[in-house]
């Protein structure tokens, strides 16, 4: 085959192109599309800080015009509040098998003809004139738990009343006690003094009427009464 022969094949079938160039055709296309991503990226970026800078004076400085809308974290708004004036009282301070039933706001204030002139915790925790508190219903006792945690909590139990609590005219409840029993003063779990005087005390209602409480108060202390001397006839 001669040289004009072959030129006139090369001419009707052309060779195809090999896989190096191939490659090298596919990665100039890729390049030339990463260049224009981020030609377009630092343009909207170069557009963006324009928007946000204005012009100054006549030095050409630039401003930056203030954001809005922006919040800034509050990081002391999710805390919880912890509560304040939260309850010593507990059933556990009550004897074995006791229940509290209910409770009342009110301001109590005690007296004594047979004060010591001793200054110990459990005579300043029972001397007291209009100390607020709650006044706590029990099926054993009644309780007297005081706003401030620095007084302890004067239980005074049934069978250490001589006669049933009664009600004046003011709505206060009256009563007289030859014991009492004093704890967890200034708010310090520790053993229970025991306060042997008699002690009248006056507990004033301040948002309720007396009288349901004076019913469920004689009801409970009649029957403990009625218990207690049972069980003092079944000793003998």
């Amino acid at each position: 085959m001669n040289d004009s022969m072959k030129e006139a094949i090369k001419a009707l079938y052309p060779p195809r192109p090999t896989a190096a160039r191939r490659r090298v055709r596919r990665s100039s296309s890729s390049n030339s599309s990463r260049n224009s991503y981020d030609a377009a990226s630092s343009s909207s970026l170069t557009s963006g800080m324009t928007m946000l800078s204005v012009g100054g004076g006549g030095g050409g400085g630039t401003t930056r015009a203030p954001l809005r809308n922006v919040r800034t974290p509050s990081f002391g708004a999710s805390l919880p509040k912890r509560k304040a004036n939260r309850s010593r009282f507990s059933e556990l301070l009550l004897n074995h098998g006791e229940k509290h039933i209910k409770d009342w706001a009110v301001t109590a204030s005690s007296s004594s003809s047979s004060l010591t002139n001793n200054n110990n915790s459990s005579n300043s925790s029972f001397q007291m004139k209009q100390l607020e508190g709650r006044l706590r219903l029990c099926s054993q006792s009644i309780v007297f738990e005081p706003r401030h945690s620095s007084r302890g909590i004067i239980r005074i139990p049934f069978r250490y009343m001589a006669e049933c609590p009664s009600v004046e005219e003011n709505s206060t409840v009256t009563l007289r006690s030859e014991r009492c029993v004093i704890m967890k003063t200034n708010n310090v779990i520790a053993p229970y003094e025991h306060v042997q005087l008699t002690i009248d005390f006056r507990f004033t209602l301040v948002h309720s009427s007396p009288q349901m409480m004076i019913s469920l108060l004689q009801e409970i202390f009649h029957a403990e009464s009625s218990t207690a001397k049972s069980s003092n006839n079944s000793s003998i």
